[in-house]
């Protein structure tokens, strides 16, 4: 039997866990999270079950719902902050009906705003990052049309990363197909890091690195 989803909320202060509060969002899972470092605020947007399309946010000490009249309600979304811009990003996402999204939004602090919609990438259970040097956001992952691909936004479009290759090349240096997965972006060292992740039959366990050059 599932677990049901929890609604607590918890710190890592490098040491250990602490746990903060039980009061806020309504208990979910596979939602997306962004800390805007600008404003010192988390962000969670939807989830399940029921695809909320509430926006909370974190400031450290409790939480504050801060909009419901942004993007459609959705599940396994990708999140990220834009530093250059000081804009959380939200992009692609799945409904309560399987369908999945490519639409992409930027959130203030005020009120968000769609500012692309492009279902050729559309996508969930994918993970996002901020690369401060390049200044791209980078998604990898599975496209609605089946495609395994690593894509970047540019603040305008998203683009396929090593679109100027050859397709059998650019096929080749990509980490194999794969959803639930975790990536991050290093800065000391201006790549990112891809971990596990789910390939329809079994857990994954290896690692990969992406240079920006």
């Amino acid at each position: 039997m599932t677990a049901p989803p929890l609604s607590d909320t918890w710190e890592w202060d490098g040491r250990e866990w602490k746990h903060l509060s039980t009061s806020g969002p309504c208990p979910r899972s596979r939602h997306a999270v962004a800390y805007d470092s600008d404003r010192g605020v988390a962000v969670v947007f939807g989830g399940i079950p029921r695809e909320p399309a509430d926006t909370w946010e974190w400031d450290g000490n409790s939480w504050k719902i801060v909009d419901v009249s942004g993007p459609e309600g959705r599940s396994r979304a990708g999140m990220v902050y834009d530093a250059s811009t000081k804009l959380i990003v939200l992009f692609g996402g799945r409904l309560s009906n399987g369908e999945m999204l490519g639409d992409t939004w930027t959130w203030d602090g005020n009120e968000w705003i769609q500012v692309a919609s492009d279902d050729l990438f559309a996508r969930s259970r994918h993970s996002m990052v901020y690369d401060s040097v390049s200044d791209l956001i980078i998604v990898h992952g599975v496209s609605f049309g089946g495609r395994n691909e690593m894509i970047e936004w540019d603040g305008i479009h998203w683009n396929p990363i090593g679109y100027s290759l050859p397709r059998n090349v650019m096929k080749a240096l990509l980490p194999p197909r794969r959803v639930y997965y975790a990536m991050a972006y290093i800065e000391s060292s201006g790549t990112v890091l891809l971990f596990g992740g789910w390939d329809g039959s079994s857990s994954l366990s290896d690692t990969w690195e992406l240079i920006m050059e």
